[in-house]
């Protein structure tokens, strides 16, 4: 078994799990709906959460490692749904809303392939 491809599944599935909890089991509508204006307390508050449960999938690595892909998940986190509230379609009988909605999962799903990689690849130190 390849241990660097072993280490990349479970780090990058409990991001995704991280995800799944921060974004439908612990967002409070105050979160959810004022996304689309820039600076507002409750959507930093939420990417900060998803920051956090980065920090805390990835504290198993190194704690400067966690920290960084931390900050960085929350920043990537906020604007990537600050996009889609403030472009993004708002009338969920459309289309285009659920075609925004897969967008906006399809970024944040990128974010934690490419957070995995450079983790597995450049501080675990595994190929894959």
């Amino acid at each position: 078994m390849n241990e660097g491809l072993f280490q990349f599944e479970i780090i990058v599935s409990l991001l995704f799990l991280k995800h799944f909890l921060f974004d439908y089991v612990l967002q409070s509508k105050a979160m959810l709906l004022s996304k689309h204006i820039y600076g507002r307390w409750s959507g930093i508050l939420h990417a900060i959460a998803h920051g956090a449960g980065t920090f805390f999938v990835l504290s198993i690595t190194s704690l400067t490692c966690a920290l960084f892909f931390a900050v960085l998940d929350t920043v990537v986190h906020y604007h990537i749904d600050w996009i889609r509230g403030r472009f993004g379609s708002k009338d969920v009988t459309s289309d285009c809303f659920w075609v925004h909605i897969g967008l906006d999962q399809l970024a944040h799903g990128f974010t934690y392939i490419a957070i995995t990689s450079a983790v597995v690849h450049n501080v675990i130190g595994f190929n894959l």
